[in-house]
């Protein structure tokens, strides 16, 4: 499940990177997590992933402190990052007709 999680997370931000100009501020609210009684430093791991996508973290705000269902101490925090203005690869130019594509799905 945090495998999958991750995997999409990487897929959205390549996605968005290819529509941020460079500077560009992301914020993220998000939290850790205990999944199947392992904890899950998942804005840890967001910042590792981000980082490798050209991403700079900047601020880590702790919004709040909760207790998962296990009673283990979990965050939640804002996490804002500064788009370094990397492109991951240039994408070849696509020759249909946006209109046509659109009638047909």
């Amino acid at each position: 499940m945090v495998s999958g999680y991750f995997y999409d997370m990487d897929l959205i931000f390549k996605g968005l990177n290819k529509h941020l100009i460079k500077n560009a501020t992301i914020a993220i609210d998000i939290g850790d997590s205990v999944y199947a009684g392992v904890h899950v430093p998942v804005q840890q791991l967001m910042i590792g992933l981000l980082d490798k996508l050209g991403y700079d973290l900047e601020h880590e705000l702790t919004l709040r402190k909760r207790l998962s269902r296990d009673r283990t101490e979990l965050s939640q925090v804002l996490l804002v990052f500064r788009y370094k203005g990397k492109k991951l690869s240039k994408s070849p130019k696509k020759s249909y007709d946006r209109i046509q594509t659109w009638e047909y799905f």
